[in-house]
Order: structure tokens, then C-alpha cells, then sequence
């Protein structure tokens, strides 16, 4: 069998668990994704927020949507590498050691683009007439998902390679995923920031989530006063190729494997 087809029978396998979770990962997205907009769009609104908060926020929405999807499978990874090792059998595999790794990052961008695609449907179905679907652009939206997915793929392995054990999983969130999602633009745009808090504005340049943020923003509702679309997917190719990187290599060096 040549290293084409067992990566695809790998990737299906892959893909099995995440088509079983679908439906409840699917009710978790809806309940997150709902609550969070009738809050934030509609509650708020009430104690004087801008009325184009809808199109600001529908992008950080949608980021925050994949994120925490993908997320997910970071105790599957953590769990399995600390007990049972599954991933022996399939480093014994006539596979490159690399492709093993990588194809769970191309399982994780298409649970990602798929629950990016489904809040976006979230998003129009609580904002009805104030989400313009016409606004959007297509192309820009798909890159924008796939390459968001990519990022949430790459770094999802890279939080499996500093986690030692399945009771270090619960850092993870506040001190790096919070940070990260909280100030990278998931409720404001990055020119916001910058005028407003401008060293944080400048560091929050390094932050893959303002570049994912401000890409989707782009693309559902136009260029208008956001960080331009082609260099933010340029910064955001460099981050996800680094990050996968380091990823690969920690987890490399942690299984041992040549």
C-alpha cells in the first residue's frame, strides 16, 4: 500500500470520530453560539454599544466557534500519549513518523471549517435582517475558514506537546488560550485596541487570533477600517507553519520517534 493511501485510510479513521461526535458538538456550538450573540448583539446593545456591533462581532464569533471545536481533541492527544499509546501502533506504520501527526491536523481543519461554516448560519439566523449575506465574500470567507482551521490544527498540536499529563490540560485555557482569544480581538477590532491602548496594540500584532479575527471580518462585512486581508493571511501562514513546527518536533522529541 503506498504512503498515499495508507494517509488516507488513516484520515478517515480520523475523521469516523469526529463525524460520531458531530451531532452533540453540533448542540454544543448551538447553545455557545446562541447565548453568546443574544447577549452580546441584543442585551448590550441596550447599555449603548455601537449599532454595527453586530458586524464587528460575527467574525470573533466565528473564530472563537472553530477554536473551541478543535480544541476538544487536545485530551484525546494528551490522555492516549500518557496511557494507553495508541500512537505506537501507528508510528509502526509504513508511513513517514511526520504524516501520522499531520493527518490528524487535516482531520482537525475539516471538523473546524465545517463548525466554522455552521456559526456562520448560527450567525444570520439570531442577527436576521442586520447580517447582509450579500456583504459577504466568498472567497475571502473560504480562505479566511481554511486557513483559521489550519492555525487551530497546528496549535492544537502544539498544546498536546506541552501537556505532560491529562491534570496539566486545565492550564491551558486560562493561561494561554484565554489570554490569547480574549485580547486578540474576539469583541473588538485590532484599530480599537490600538488607538486605544497602543503598546497592547503593537504586542497584539504577534497574536494569531487578531490576524483570524480581522480576516473574517473582512470577509463578511468588507475591508472598512480592519488590518488589510492579504497581509494578515501572510502573518497568519508564518504563525501556523511555526507553530506547527514546534508542535511536531516537541512531540517528536517527547515519543522519541526518528
Amino acid at each position: 500500500m503506498t504512503t498515499g493511501k495508507i494517509f488516507w485510510q488513516l484520515l478517515k479513521t480520523e475523521l469516523l470520530f469526529v463525524r460520531k461526535n458531530f451531532f452533540d458538538n453540533f448542540i454544543n456550538m448551538f447553545i455557545w453560539a446562541t447565548c453568546t450573540l443574544l447577549i452580546n448583539v441584543h442585551v448590550l446593545k441596550r447599555l449603548g454599544l455601537q449599532q454595527n456591533y453586530d458586524d464587528l462581532f460575527i467574525g470573533g464569533l466565528i473564530v472563537a466557534g472553530i477554536g473551541f471545536q478543535i480544541f476538544a481533541h487536545i485530551f484525546k492527544h494528551v490522555a492516549d500519549f500518557s496511557g494507553e499509546k495508541h500512537i505506537d501502533y501507528y508510528l509502526t506504520l509504513p508511513i513517514s513518523n511526520y504524516l501520522v501527526l499531520i493527518k490528524s491536523v487535516c482531520a482537525y481543519m475539516v471538523d473546524g471549517f465545517i463548525f466554522g461554516i455552521l456559526a456562520l448560519f448560527i450567525c444570520k439566523m439570531m442577527l436576521l435582517d442586520n447580517m447582509i449575506l450579500s456583504n459577504i465574500s466568498i472567497l475571502h470567507f473560504l480562505i479566511a475558514l481554511i486557513l483559521t482551521s489550519a492555525f487551530f490544527g497546528c496549535f492544537t498540536l502544539f498544546l498536546v506537546s506541552i501537556c505532560q499529563n491529562p491534570g496539566s490540560i486545565g492550564n491551558i485555557f486560562p493561561r494561554i488560550i484565554f489570554p490569547l482569544w480574549f485580547v486578540g480581538g474576539f469583541a473588538f477590532p485590532w484599530e480599537t485596541l490600538y488607538h486605544t491602548v497602543p503598546i497592547l496594540g503593537l504586542l497584539n500584532l504577534l497574536n494569531p487570533y487578531t490576524y483570524m479575527t480581522e480576516m473574517l471580518r473582512v470577509a463578511t462585512v468588507g475591508q472598512q477600517n480592519f488590518l488589510p486581508f492579504w497581509p494578515s493571511v501572510l502573518m497568519l501562514v508564518l504563525i501556523t507553519f511555526m507553530t506547527g513546527y514546534l508542535g511536531i518536533k516537541k512531540i517528536k522529541k517527547r515519543l522519541d520517534f526518528i
